[in-house]
C-alpha cells in the first residue's frame, strides 16, 4: 500500500492514476505537436514576408480593391520602353546562371486595373516554363492554401523575383507568363516575357 496525502491507495489505484497521467501527457504532447505543425504550415504560405530579406515590395503602390501581397524589386535592370495602353512582362536579363534569381517586372500602362492569381512558379503570380519539345512548367506552388488574387492599378509596376531551387535552374530556354483579366471573374489574357537562356 502507498500513502498519498493522508489516503491509503492500493496498487490498482496507483496504476490507474499513472495510466491517466501518461494519457494526459500524451494528449498534451499531441496538442503541442498539432499547434506547432499548424503554425509551420501557416508560416509557409509563400515568399511573402512583411519586412524580411525575402520581402516582395511593390513599386508605386496605390490603394487597390483587393489586397496585394508585397513583392521583391528587380536587382539587375534592363532598360525597356512600354507603349501606353498595354500590359508587359519584362525579364531582367537574357541569360542567367543556374543559381541566379530571375527578376521580372509586370508593367500596367493600360487604362484599367488588372487582376491575376498566385500559386504558380515559386508560389508567385508568374508561370515559368522551360521550352523544348514539350514545354514544362517549373516549380509550381505546392502549398495547401487558397489561391490569392491580386490587383495592379493603372500606372503600377510589380517586381517579382523567382529564387532558384536548391539544385539550380536546369540549363535551357525559358519563358515567363502572366495570365490576367480586367475583373476577378475572367482571366482571358496571357502575356509572356521574351525567351531567356539558363546556361
Amino acid at each position: 500500500m502507498v500513502h498519498l496525502r493522508g489516503a491509503i491507495l492500493t496498487q490498482n489505484t496507483v496504476r490507474s492514476v499513472k495510466k491517466r497521467s501518461v494519457a494526459l501527457m500524451r494528449r498534451r504532447y499531441l496538442l503541442i505537436i498539432g499547434i506547432v505543425t499548424a503554425v509551420a504550415l501557416c508560416a509557409g504560405c509563400g515568399p511573402y514576408t512583411p519586412n524580411g530579406s525575402n520581402a516582395l515590395p511593390l513599386t508605386k503602390t496605390k490603394p487597390s480593391p483587393i489586397p496585394i501581397r508585397p513583392r521583391p524589386t528587380a536587382t539587375r535592370g534592363v532598360a525597356h520602353t512600354v507603349p501606353n495602353g498595354s500590359v508587359k512582362l519584362l525579364i531582367d536579363a537574357p541569360v542567367h546562371l543556374p543559381g541566379d534569381t530571375i527578376s521580372l517586372t509586370v508593367i500596367n500602362s493600360s487604362d484599367q486595373s488588372i487582376f491575376f492569381p498566385d500559386h504558380l512558379t515559386n508560389c508567385t503570380v508568374i508561370l515559368l516554363q522551360e521550352l523544348g519539345p514539350s514545354p514544362q512548367t517549373v516549380n509550381l506552388c505546392k502549398l495547401m492554401t487558397p489561391t490569392g488574387f491580386y490587383a495592379l492599378d493603372v500606372g503600377q509596376n510589380l517586381a517579382v523575383r523567382l529564387v532558384a531551387p536548391p539544385h539550380g535552374w536546369m540549363p535551357g530556354l525559358y519563358v515567363a507568363a502572366l495570365s490576367y483579366g480586367t475583373s476577378l471573374s475572367s482571366l482571358q489574357t496571357t502575356i509572356s516575357s521574351e525567351e531567356f537562356q539558363v546556361t
